[in-house]
């Protein structure tokens, strides 16, 4: 997870309604492909940019006195996708095959430029796709 407009900051947070580890080793792995896009750019800076669309919602969906006394200090969610948490594994795992690169995240060069999408990234998207498109026919070939 990251903080909108917070530069090079990332964290992983776990579920509150399953195996805590589920949802911070989908962060974790974010983490790393974000680091091996950065890494092949050249980039040294990643932020992301928060739509102002996009309402702030509360971080937990908790009813504990301890959470709602502490939800202002707390940093927000949002509305939505990319910037809403969710906490449903198989989404997460979905979302986690995504693009590191979707237009939400800015990453920078040293000389301050920004990172422009990369090609090879477009391929694996498309082929990751196509990938699971065959796996879900596959599925429905054996339930049927």
């Amino acid at each position: 997870m990251m903080l909108g407009g917070v530069p090079n900051l990332a964290f992983a947070l776990g579920y509150t309604n399953a195996s805590w580890t589920l949802k911070a080793d989908l962060s974790s792995e974010f983490v790393c492909k974000l680091l091996r896009r950065m890494d092949e750019s050249g980039a040294v800076q990643c932020i992301p940019r928060q739509d102002p669309a996009v309402e702030a919602e509360p971080f937990f969906d908790f009813s504990s006195g301890y959470v709602r006394r502490a939800a202002e200090k707390m940093p927000k969610s949002g509305s939505k996708a990319p910037w809403k948490l969710n906490m449903n594994y198989l989404v997460d795992l979905w979302d986690s095959h995504q693009d590191v690169e979707d237009g939400i995240l800015e990453m920078w060069l040293p000389n301050g430029e920004r990172v422009t999408r990369c090609p090879s990234m477009l391929f694996r998207r498309a082929a990751f796709y196509l990938s699971c498109s065959v796996c879900i026919s596959m599925g429905l070939q054996y339930l049927i």
